[in-house]
């Protein structure tokens, strides 16, 4: 599928969307996840946690790379001095 294809089909689908309860809801989609967030636009409560939950667990992985890339490059150093 191209890009332009992607993007006709993204718009569809965010087209499709509803209001209800004052957030727009994708009636397409498996709820509660965050694949739906993006790809179908879907900001119900189920959506919205579920993207909420996997953008904390990302910046923990990304907080805990940066710690072991620090240990190892102190390690590196010591190592290095002895």
């Amino acid at each position: 599928m191209s890009a332009q294809q992607m993007r006709d089909l993204r718009q569809r689908r965010y087209a499709a969307r509803v209001l209800i309860d004052g957030r727009l809801v994708s009636p397409h989609g498996r709820h509660g996840t965050d694949a739906t967030y993006t790809n179908y636009g879907c900001r119900c409560v189920l959506c919205t946690e579920a993207v909420r939950l996997y953008q904390r667990g990302q910046r923990a992985r990304r907080v805990r790379n940066a710690l072991n890339r620090e240990r190892r490059r102190i390690a590196g150093q010591l190592t290095a001095s002895s």
